[in-house]
């Protein structure tokens, strides 16, 4: 390997060319330059603070009952602050007393900045990494089994390398080590404080975070080397990147050798990870490949990757600054294409998705989105104060009478609530679309549904339509209201271009109860008031015209359809299945599950012509329904049989469907494309704790390999403060009910780990349960891109 260095300044700097003397071993792969800002690589300790390890070594041991430091003090109650915060104490005492007559005390030197290193990392063919100082390229740190993937990297100290004969031979241990593709050391976050050591073994990405590390054994082995080596040590980032393709092994199936060999060639597209130092005042790196993703380290100092998805595979990148494009990038697309591009300085990419706060000065509580006027509509509430108080005749409200009290009275306060649109474009409050909702009425739901209407050539049109409760006190019985609304569209003021749109109230009528939930059921509207269930025809935009009824269990606060199929979910009595009769107009009751539960929320789970339905309990369970009335305990369909038990350890509380993304493989035509349209939804769910999550159907072969894989984990795996993952996620259930349990839901969480264990114990762990890791690693592959949605 040569080194191109600089000598003089200015216009008489010559670029000069040395061959540095290296340790003979194996073939060098890869190689790459590092500049040090952070000062961690410096081997001299006292620099950074840290005392000699041979001071350690010489010091005596404190005598028991000693404060070291200080005079001997027996181990009493009396003086346990002075031996907690002892020191303190005594400073502080010290300092108050001679306050007076102490002189002013000189203000802090500013610490001194670290100095700037030059060190050269480089990886051999036998999977050893090096680190060496520039420009005398004295070996300083040695990693022999880094192809390996060991979650810590440790200096191998001052051992002789092998020679080539012996780096050739094989190693004995079971595991073929992974050939290092590329590497590179670069400082990030604030400050480049940050070094992290990034490399492509066989594909997949492996990242390291440096960190310092004095120890006594450590100091013993530079002593006996005329090269001290660096006190710091490697710590590998846990991410769930899966960068490797098999580069279209569906399609290189149906090639010949000629055609394989000559899109092999093509994809050879040269180095994947390209530093960058200033794109929209961000500093990272950037992954190309088939997968493109920013790697970011901000203020925090922990490490976020971010896909790049928009524009398929990218394999040429590089900042690029322009007066018309400033702290932009290039890069060329799967198409050959030149994009000059800005990344969105409006987004936080400091958190595990980009975020974009968006102020609204309330509380939100549901959002949807509108999809012919692209336009959310968002319902908030807001804290005011009550000046008004309900006038009540029996059980009914006449009036309003206003509150009269002195101005000492401080009013009492209540929640308003209000409907909001909202611009995606920019993400402001449309003006003159705002509505606000009746004194004590709280909304318990709100939903774009498509219902029935003339007005459109399909027959459906999207209206906003709201649920309410009105809470006037215990004194009064409670009612509710069902709001719809319908945005339409005017001619926008000048200069205004978001006034173009405004919500029309078409229906505001007072119902019999208070409305929990509602639901569109082919075209119909369907409204949940306690136990009774009503079905309504919205004729002619004007007015409700009642359809069908049936009476549920106890209370029905959450309820989702598929055309006429419609799931409810009781408080205290689990889910239903009912239907929904066009010729007879009638809602009919299918099955049910037979078991109590306090449901909090319901949903579907698809798998191509395959349903289920899935629901959430107040004991932090996801269960998994299915209708089979040819099972003996479903008792001819009239109850639902439980397919799958798991334990989120968070209340789940809504659910939401999306269709997999479409399996396409590059190269294949757009009619095989249309054949490889994935049929499979995913549902996802959110907790009350913040947490998001999925649940995804599974192939048979895919399930049972990932199932065994999960069982060998839990045995074989250190878990956090000993707990055990299939104890943790089994059915909770406070009261004992006869039924076998059902584990049929894999752990994300745990085969996810898989990830990060280092090669050898892949290998082991692919070995016991019969396949390998490229296979394991194929099927997450899988599962993570037809559910990548964000």
């Amino acid at each position: 390997s040569g080194l191109f260095s600089t000598e003089g300044e200015g216009t008489a700097a010559q670029l000069q060319l040395t061959w540095p003397e290296i340790e003979m071993g194996s073939k060098v792969s890869v190689v790459c330059a590092y500049t040090d800002t952070s000062g961690l690589f410096s081997t001299e300790e006292q620099a950074h603070g840290h005392p000699s390890p041979s001071s350690h070594r010489h010091a005596p041991p404190s005598p028991r009952g000693v404060v070291p430091g200080g005079r001997g003090v027996d181990v009493t109650v009396e003086e346990e602050e002075e031996l907690l915060y002892g020191e303190a104490l005594r400073i502080e005492e010290k300092s108050a007393t001679d306050s007076s007559s102490s002189p002013k005390p000189r203000p802090p030197t500013p610490p001194k900045a670290p100095p700037t290193t030059h060190w050269c990392v480089l990886c051999r063919e036998d999977g050893s990494l090096e680190i060496y100082s520039v420009p005398g390229f004295s070996l300083m740190f040695l990693v022999r089994n880094f192809s390996s993937a060991p979650q810590t990297l440790i200096d191998s100290g001052p051992v002789p390398l092998p020679s080539p004969h012996q780096a050739a031979a094989p190693q004995g241990h079971g595991c073929s080590e992974g050939q290092v593709g590329e590497v590179v050391m670069v400082g990030l976050g604030p400050g480049r404080e940050h070094p992290y050591l990034l490399a492509l073994v066989d594909g997949e990405l492996l990242a390291y975070q440096a960190f310092p590390y004095h120890h006594q054994h450590q100091h013993q082995h530079t002593e006996h080397t005329s090269t001290p080596h660096l006190p710091l040590r490697f710590s590998k980032v846990h991410h769930k990147l899966l960068l490797n393709d098999k580069k279209g092994k569906t399609l290189s199936r149906q090639l010949s050798h000629a055609e394989e060999a000559e899109v092999e060639e093509s994809m050879d597209h040269g180095p994947q990870l390209r530093v960058f130092g200033d794109i929209s005042g961000y500093c990272g790196v950037f992954l190309c490949g088939y997968y493109p993703h920013w790697l970011f380290v901000m203020d925090r100092g922990f490490p976020f990757f971010h896909p790049m998805t928009i524009d398929g595979p990218v394999w040429s990148f590089a900042p690029f600054n322009n007066i018309n494009c400033p702290s932009g990038f290039l890069h060329f697309n799967s198409e050959g294409e030149l994009r000059i591009c800005v990344l969105p300085t409006h987004l936080s990419y400091d958190s595990p998705w980009p975020v974009r706060k968006v102020p609204t000065r309330s509380t939100p509580h549901f959002v949807s989105f509108h999809m012919e006027s692209k336009t959310h509509a968002v319902v908030t509430s807001e804290q005011a104060p009550l000046l008004s108080v309900p006038s009540v005749s029996g059980d009914e409200v006449d009036q309003m009478d206003p509150l009269v009290r002195d101005d000492r009275f401080v009013p009492p306060m209540d929640s308003k609530f209000f409907l909001q649109l909202y611009s995606p474009v920019s993400w402001e409050a449309v003006p003159s679309a705002k509505t606000a909702m009746d004194a004590f009425d709280h909304v318990t739901c709100m939903k774009v549904l498509p219902l029935r209407s003339q007005e459109t050539f399909s027959g459906r049109k999207e209206f906003i339509v709201l649920s309410t409760s009105s809470v006037y006190g215990e004194e009064v019985t409670s009612r509710g209201k069902v709001l719809i609304f319908d945005v339409t569209e005017v001619i926008p003021e000048p200069g205004k271009p978001l006034t173009k749109h405004r919500l029309k109230c078409l229906y505001n009528q007072e119902q019999k109860g208070p409305v929990s939930t509602i639901e569109a059921v082919d075209g119909l509207l369907l409204t949940c008031m306690g136990q009774k269930i009503f079905m309504w025809h919205f004729k002619d935009n004007k007015d409700l015209v009642g359809v069908a009824f049936i009476d549920s269990e106890v209370y029905v606060h959450s309820a989702c359809a598929i055309k006429n199929f419609i799931l409810i979910a009781d408080v205290t009595k689990s889910i239903q299945l009912l239907r929904y009769q066009e010729r007879l107009k009638t809602l009919s009751l299918i099955s049910k599950d037979p078991f109590p539960a306090n449901t909090y929320a319901c949903g579907y789970v698809v798998d191509g012509t395959q349903m289920g339905f899935i629901a959430s309990d107040s004991e932090k369970n996801i269960v998994l329904y299915q209708y089979q009335p040819e099972l003996p305990e479903s008792k001819g369909g009239q109850y639902l049989t439980q397919r799958a038990e798991f334990n989120v350890g968070s209340h789940v509380n809504t659910f939401l469907r999306v269709r997999c993304r479409t399996s396409t493989v590059p190269g294949v035509p757009q009619e095989m494309r249309e054949l490889l349209k994935d049929r499979r939804h995913v549902t996802f769910f959110g907790t009350l704790d913040g947490g998001v999550g999925m649940v995804v159907p599974l192939p048979e072969k895919t399930f049972r390999r990932l199932h065994m894989l999960q069982a060998r984990l839990v045995q074989g795996l250190p878990h956090l403060a000993g707990l055990n993952p299939r104890a943790f996620r089994s059915y909770k259930c406070r009261t004992r009910f006869l039924f076998s349990s059902q584990k049929n839901m894999l752990d994300g969480e745990l085969l996810w780990s898989f990830l990060q264990l280092s090669s050898k114990k892949k290998a082991d762990f692919a070995k016991q349960i019969g396949t390998s890791p490229a296979q394991l690693m194929e099927d997450m592959k899988d599962i993570d891109k037809i559910t990548s949605h964000f």
